[in-house]
């Protein structure tokens, strides 16, 4: 059992006078960790109390289960808050002091499996959020969306051949604006990764490659911006 309290104090200044130039966030928490028979499980909630925004409270429940020496299930729900920073809702020409906090609701199925010297991860989401903040590059300033739904699945494998630490991961969303049914801005639907590692003694060397698809700069799917792919080495003794 773990029990605690979190103090945040928020400060704002500058040439304009603000209704609200300070705030306290105030908050408790509570997380009980327990197995239950062959299920270990994390239950936790939390309450905020936000001086500019109000009282939030959110939990969150966590479970795994051994399906086998080498297969595990886990399944999660959590929620979220976050209030708006202050350059969110005050920074001149960006920011909108109308904006409500994003709260979400996240769930969350997967599998971890082990063979031999080989981890693999594969996992379905679904996340709904309210009031998201997001930059709009039409107006070069920020924005809420209302209502989003990112759901998607997300896989990894790592592994050692011939002296190279090897990982790959990748993933594949739906970031859907519930609001007109299209994509979010600036939000690629599928990423993938590849990363190698080889040591020599000391010395260690690697490289990374990383590739993301299209996504789209506006609300209405209108202004497509390319997929790319970077690559990268690396050293270090």
């Amino acid at each position: 059992l773990t029990l605690g309290v979190d103090y945040l104090r928020d400060k704002v200044s500058g040439s304009t006078d603000y209704d609200q130039i300070s705030r306290d966030n105030n908050a408790v928490f509570a997380q009980y960790q327990v197995q239950l028979g062959a299920v270990d499980t994390n239950i936790g909630v939390r309450n905020d109390d936000n001086e500019q925004f109000g009282s939030f409270t959110t939990a969150s429940l966590l479970a795994g289960v051994n399906l086998s020496d080498n297969l595990r299930l886990i399944g999660s729900f959590s929620e979220g808050f976050k209030a708006p920073t202050f350059n969110d809702l005050y920074y001149p020409g960006y920011g909108s002091d109308t904006f409500e906090p994003e709260q979400s609701e996240n769930f969350e199925i997967g599998l971890n499996a082990t063979l031999g010297n080989t981890y693999l991860m594969v996992a379905v989401f679904n996340n709904q959020l309210q009031n998201l903040i997001q930059y709009n590059s039409a107006t070069l300033e920020t924005d809420q969306t209302a209502e989003v739904e990112i759901s998607g699945f997300e896989f990894s494998a790592d592994t050692e051949i011939a002296g190279w630490a090897l990982s790959v991961a990748g993933s594949v969303i739906d970031p859907e604006n519930k609001s007109n049914g299209k994509v979010l801005r600036r939000r690629a639907e599928q990423s993938m990764s590849f990363d190698a590692d080889y040591g020599f003694d000391n010395l260690t060397v690697g490289f990374t490659v990383r590739s993301e698809s299209h996504r789209f700069d506006d609300a209405a799917n209108t202004t497509r911006l390319g997929g790319y792919t970077t690559s990268a080495i690396r050293a270090s003794y």
